[in-house]
């Protein structure tokens, strides 16, 4: 009895002290966290739903053309050549690092994706239009005896740079392996971007401007796969391009 009744003054303050630490926990810090987590929530529904509406406003825009344009699906990791809004060949991105200055600005994102992009001009290690020389044929008879039969072109390692505008450069690589010749091309095609990257930010600090980085997607393509898309995607050609 003794031993109880010294036991009931040391229990009494140590619950008057948890008290005030319960009714914080109860009417403050839940109610904030729930109210954080339901406002975290409703912001990121509200954005994906932004950029998918601005894909689908690219994508209506993109089928009025007549040629064969291309959509970037990074959230399904596709890459689709279409026309017409008729999807032509489909194309399994294995990698891809992305780097764009509004991926925090949620109006001016939806706003750049919102409208195609447009293909001002691309360069790559593999010629974009194949060609075969062939001597011709002294007469018709020798014309006659030579059997044509159509050679395709030697394979090269794929590394194609595709710059469109709004400042967006995309850069379709292989997933190979490749050797040393093809280390080289990569290497020819690599410091032909480096030097328009250091004209562009000449350009901006001569005319005053700050020096930003420029917007890219790098995408790892199969050798098939990227050049592909390379050869088939027309100067000036369309490119949507939708967010994960």
């Amino acid at each position: 009895m003794n031993a109880e009744f010294r036991a009931r003054p040391v229990l009494l303050p140590a619950l008057l002290l948890a008290m005030p630490i319960l009714v914080l926990l109860i009417f403050v810090i839940l109610p904030a966290f729930t109210f954080y987590s339901k406002a975290s929530t409703e912001s990121g529904l509200q954005k994906n739903l932004q950029l998918e509406n601005s894909f689908y406003l690219t994508q209506l825009e993109k089928v009025k053309a007549d040629s064969i344009g291309m959509t970037v699906n990074l959230r399904d990791s596709m890459v689709i050549l279409d026309v017409k809004g008729v999807t032509l060949r489909q194309c399994r991105i294995e990698e891809y690092a992305l780097q764009y200055r509004h991926l925090t600005n949620t109006d001016s994102l939806a706003a750049d994706l919102s409208k195609p992009f447009i293909l001002q001009y691309g360069w790559g290690s593999t010629a974009k239009i194949p060609i075969m020389v062939k001597n011709a044929p002294k007469d018709t008879a020798e014309a006659n005896q030579e059997l044509y039969q159509p050679v395709r072109p030697p394979k090269k390692d794929i590394f194609v740079y595709l710059q469109f505008d709004k400042d967006f450069l995309l850069y379709l690589k292989q997933n190979e392996p490749v050797g040393l010749k093809g280390w080289l091309n990569r290497r020819k095609v690599h410091f032909r971007q480096y030097a328009a990257e250091w004209q562009r930010a000449f350009s901006q600090l001569i005319t005053g401007r700050r020096i930003q980085p420029g917007n890219k997607l790098e995408i790892t393509l199969s050798q098939d796969d990227a050049l592909a898309v390379y050869r088939a995607l027309p100067k000036h050609g369309q490119m949507a391009l939708y967010l994960p």
